[in-house]
Formats: C-alpha cells, structure tokens, sequence
C-alpha cells in the first residue's frame, strides 16, 4: 500500500506507513476554532482527549490563529468551556508577533490596523507604536469590525515610506457566535492593504513556518516528537507538516482560505472527530 492510499479501522482513518510513527510522539498541539471547540462549546470528546493525554504523560499545547484576544484571554475562555489552560498553553499570532525580525532592530516601531488588544499587548511587550504611520518600519494587521478607509489610506503611507506589511494570519473567514466560518477574516483586510500598498502581506499566523519555529522554541518542543492536530487543511495540516511534524486532520478538512494557490498537503492521519482519535491514542501502547 502506498503512502497516499489509507485503510479503514471502525471509525479511524489510517495511513498505515506512518500510523506507527504516532507512537514515538510526547507532545500534542491543537486547533482551536473546529477542532477543540466550535463557539461557545467544546467539541465533543475534546476535555476527555486532552485529560487522558495529559494523565499519560503527553505534553498539550494548543496553536491557533486567533488574534482578537491575548493568550491569556484564550486560555481562560478555554478553561471556562472545561479544559484548564494558562496563557503560556497558548501558541497565537500575537505570542509570535514580537520574536519577528522585523522587531529585532532597534528603531523598530508598529502601526496598527487592529482592535485595542493587539496595540497593548505590542506595548507590553516593549516594541514601539506609533500614531504617524510614515514613521513605522512594520504595519500590524489583524481582524478589527472597524476597519475602514483611513486604516487604507495609513496603511499606504506606512509601506510607501518602506514599512513591511505584517498580516496576523490569512484567513479570510472567521467563526461567529455559532461556531460557523461566517464572518470576514483578517485575510480579507490584509489583501484590501496589500493591494492598496503595491506590496506583499507577510503571514505571521498560521500555517507560516515563523508561527510553528516560533512555537516550538518557546515550547521546547522537537519537530520530530510533536504532533499538530486540527480540521483546516490549508493551516494546520499544511503549517505543521512545512515544520516538520505529524499531522491529524479532524473531519473533513476546511480550507481556511477559500482558493488557496498554496500546495496540496495530505495528513499522516485522518479521523471524523476527537472522540474517534481519543479511542486511537488510548490504544497506543499496542503499536508495535
């Protein structure tokens, strides 16, 4: 059987070749959004898989491309849906914002076409933002309801000036209340600015290889122990495979960015749902 080719146990969907690899792995990064929960709900199976690896010794993280809310705000909304968490389990655009390179110089300043949250946690994290976006040597984007024709029009006057256009993440659908893909992404904001500068948004999220590099340094984790576990095929399956880890596709695999001229990446696993991947890690230490 080829590497491309999978086989069916019950519910599980294994590419046999690299089904064993699962074994030799200490550490587990999750979705978020679609994977571990869907709006204000866990997904099913979700505490119980990440309870049980964590009583089996396995170290859980999780990865997202959230850029509204701190580390600290994810985590406490995931430990009030059930899964105890802290900001430092986080792994989100803005932890790996400031360890850019385009922050390592020392007159390095940010304009911010973002909501608040981002403006304060660039602060608090020592780089510089500035009001005058001609002055800035970066331009932050993230998604903001109140993105409008003057953040354009700053945003032009940053990259004109040489700024480099930094984009949170890409994706051009964001969840609503309801845990559904129906509202606009930052990707979509990013593109608007891009266009708008003559120039290219660099991706800071997910599945940039700068996110996943980024997380595993500040995790200290291995590439070759750690597993990346998500439902969006263009993000997590892709990030985490260019990064060099282990791939779990849950569901059906969403593209994030609708049109992608990304390339095709295949998961070492596939299963429908948590629950079905909680029976299949329990089972691990029968892997020959």
């Amino acid at each position: 059987m080829g590497v491309g080719e999978s086989q069916s146990e019950g519910d599980v969907i294994l590419i046999p070749d690299n089904a064993r690899r699962l074994s030799g792995k200490r550490n587990f990064l999750f979705d978020l959004d679609g994977c571990i929960w869907f709006g204000d709900r866990l997904a099913p199976g979700a505490a119980e898989l990440v309870s049980s690896l964590r009583s089996s010794g396995y170290e859980v993280r999780f990865a997202t491309n959230i850029s509204s809310q701190t580390p600290d705000e994810i985590a406490d909304r995931l430990s009030l849906l059930g899964i105890d968490a802290s900001g430092g389990d986080i792994l989100s655009p803005l932890r790996v914002l400031p360890f850019h390179e385009a922050f390592s110089g020392p007159s390095a300043s940010v304009y911010v076409v973002a909501g608040d949250t981002v403006r304060r946690f660039l602060t608090d994290a020592g780089i510089p933002v500035v009001d005058r976006p001609e002055h800035a040597s970066a331009v932050v984007v993230g998604r903001s309801p109140d993105f409008d024709y003057d953040d354009v029009t700053a945003s032009m006057a940053a990259t004109d000036s040489g700024a480099r256009l930094l984009a949170l993440n890409l994706d051009m659908r964001a969840p609503g209340p309801d845990g559904r893909f129906s509202l606009p992404g930052t990707g979509i904001l990013a593109a608007a600015l891009a266009v708008a500068g003559g120039v290219e948004a660099e991706l800071i999220g997910k599945p940039s290889l700068h996110f996943f590099e980024t997380g595993l340094s500040v995790f200290g984790f291995s590439s070759d122990t750690t597993v990346m576990v998500g439902d969006s095929i263009d993000s997590d399956i892709m990030g985490g495979s260019r990064a060099g880890l282990m791939t779990i596709l849950v569901g059906t695999g969403l593209r994030a960015r609708e049109n992608s001229a990304d390339e095709l990446v295949e998961p070492d696993i596939a299963v429908p749902d948590l629950a079905a991947l909680g029976q299949y890690v329990g089972q691990l230490q029968d892997v020959p």
